[in-house]
């Protein structure tokens, strides 16, 4: 689901983001890209318990989409193999990560 808080999108992504649960993400990303284009959004994966190379994909394209419009991306409470799925492809220098999404709406996703 995604709800906005302090002007800021949060996007919760639960279970799997793979081949066939990233389109709908994909399609979150591309609403806010072109409804709201300098947005900040994060993306919650507190409750996401796995993450493949078309996943990771949707991630980054997200982020490009929204960085050509001035906005940007953060990655919230990233858990487990998640984490390690991240720091292992070294996505961890690209996004910024933070421990809760409450960490990231107070700096709007980016790293102080």
């Amino acid at each position: 689901g995604m709800i906005r808080r302090d002007g800021c999108h949060v996007v919760a992504v639960r279970g799997e983001l793979d081949l066939y649960t990233g389109p709908p993400v994909r399609r979150v990303f591309e609403e806010i890209a072109t409804e709201d284009p300098g947005a900040c959004v994060i993306v919650d994966l507190e409750q996401l318990t796995f993450l493949d190379s078309s996943g990771l994909g949707v991630l980054i394209s997200g982020l490009r989409r929204m960085r050509a419009g001035g906005g940007g991306v953060a990655l919230a409470s990233c858990r487990g193999a998640v984490a390690e799925v991240l720091t292992i492809t070294g996505l961890h220098h690209t996004f910024p990560i933070f421990a809760t999404v409450d960490d990231a709406v107070t700096t709007k996703g980016r790293r102080s």
